[in-house]
């Protein structure tokens, strides 16, 4: 009995070389790098669309990680509600966090960083 793949080589197909890594927290979309590239490019696509278009989040696995790292410095001290309400991220912490996304992350779609500091 042979098995069915869930992969494929047309748009819209799950493609065999992408790798789930995660999951965004708000939709439940997945988080991915593609094995493909060599420089392990990461994606989020949504889920439930009949077809995936994959977004990409970071131009590499390193990337990715600089980009979290990034987010972590700035989460310092705003772990929870009342400390975010005490010390709330300013437009201008906002944006150097995103700027330095983007040095690390050409071509990147910032559009999901920007989403974590959705009041």
């Amino acid at each position: 009995e042979s098995a069915e793949t869930l992969t494929g080589d047309q748009e819209g197909d799950w493609k065999e070389g992408w790798f789930v890594i995660g999951y965004e927290d708000l939709g439940g979309d997945p988080i991915l790098v593609d094995l493909n590239a060599p420089e392990l490019p990461v994606f989020t696509a949504a889920h439930g669309e009949g077809a995936w278009s994959p977004i990409m989040i970071a131009s590499s696995f390193e990337g990715f990680v600089k980009a979290l790292e990034e987010v972590a410095r700035l989460s310092t001290g705003r772990q929870n509600p009342v400390q975010l309400q005490r010390n709330p991220v300013s437009d201008i912490e906002r944006e150097r966090v995103l700027n330095r996304i983007a040095e690390h992350n050409p071509n990147a779609e910032l559009g999901f960083w920007e989403s974590w500091f959705a009041v």
